[in-house]
Formats: structure tokens, C-alpha cells, sequence
């Protein structure tokens, strides 16, 4: 088959060998994602936390939420230098409307959000994710302020595509079985 083909074939996940049956066009331009055994983070945000993993940041949290944002989450917290900065992957609903929300719903809570975090002495870092392709994600990333704060040829790109297509539940239960507590756990994967 080619790349853009519509044919329809019957995947099985690599972890939990659930069959789903997938065009091969959506297999090569979407990350896998399994009924059954997968994660439900992002690929994009999978990425990040890859990348943000492998520079020197300190107090990086994943899925943040601060008593001050009202329940809202951001997507990654570190801090660098003595600045504070918020790293936010914008998947594919922040630029098309969807079945529950509207364009203009997802751009005022960004701003919310935004805005809090300014108030908060935070710097906020946004890519636009709204592509969830490996090659789109990481120009973008290159390409954004995260550039001028880090060196980021340092980064391993490849590691970061093979971690970001793992599955967060099967590493978890693994260290679980390892005999890692929840608490060392938690502070591994900075959940």
C-alpha cells in the first residue's frame, strides 16, 4: 500500500495486541492510539516532556494545576534561570471548531489561561501542535521562543518519537511492578 492510501487494514497495538481497523493513511499521518491500553496524552505532549526531560530546567510538572488557575490545567511547568515558564502544546482543536466547542470558546480560554499565568509572573510558551506530525511539531518548536532560551541541538530528537510513542500506563504499571512506591513514581514521571 502507499502512504495515502484509503484502503482499510486491521492493526494490533504493539502493547496489548488489540486489533482496530485503521486506513493506512491514518496509520502514517496519526500517532496509533489503542482502544484499550492507551494513555490519553497527546503525542504532542508526549514530545514535549521528552524534550523538557533532556535540558536544565528544574521544578517541571506535567498536567499543572495551580489553586490560582480554578481547575484549569497547562500542559508543562518548569522553571530555568529564575524565570517561570509555561510550555502548552496546542493540539488540533485549538484551530478548528469541534462538536462541543467553538474556535472562540478555545481562544478565550487560552487567554484566561494566558492572562492568569502573566498575573502570576509566568512566561507562557505556546506551539501550534495543530498538526500532531513529529516533523511540524518539532520546526515549530525550533522555531519558537523555546529557542531562545535553550540550546536546543542538544535535544535528541529520535529518543523524543520513540518515548512520545509509549504508553505512560504500561511504563507506570512496570515500575509499580519494579517495586517503585506511587510516591517515587509520581516524582519520575513529575505527575
Amino acid at each position: 500500500y502507499s502512504m495515502t492510501s484509503s484502503q482499510k487494514i486491521i492493526t494490533v497495538c504493539p502493547q496489548c495486541g488489540t486489533e482496530k481497523t485503521l486506513t493506512v493513511n491514518n496509520l502514517t499521518n496519526k500517532p496509533y492510539s489503542c482502544p484499550v491500553c492507551s494513555d490519553g496524552v497527546s503525542f504532542p505532549n508526549k514530545l514535549s516532556r521528552c524534550m523538557l526531560k533532556q535540558l536544565p530546567v528544574e521544578n517541571l510538572e506535567f498536567e499543572w494545576r495551580p489553586k490560582w488557575a480554578d481547575k484549569k490545567r497547562y500542559d508543562n511547568y518548569f522553571e530555568y534561570n529564575n524565570q517561570k515558564y509555561i510550555l502548552e502544546m496546542d493540539g488540533g482543536f485549538h484551530y478548528k471548531a469541534s462538536f462541543n466547542a467553538t474556535i472562540e470558546d478555545i481562544k478565550n480560554i487560552d487567554k484566561i489561561k494566558d492572562k492568569l499565568a502573566y498575573e502570576h509572573g509566568i512566561n507562557i510558551i505556546r506551539i501550534n501542535c495543530s498538526d500532531s506530525n513529529d516533523k511540524y511539531i518539532i520546526k515549530n518548536i525550533m522555531q519558537s521562543e523555546l529557542s531562545t532560551i535553550f540550546d536546543l541541538s542538544i535535544i535528541d530528537w529520535n529518543q523524543c518519537i520513540i518515548d512520545a510513542q509509549t504508553n505512560l500506563f504500561t511504563e507506570t504499571i512496570n515500575m509499580f511492578n519494579d517495586g517503585m512506591t506511587v510516591k517515587e513514581i509520581s516524582e519520575k514521571l513529575h505527575l
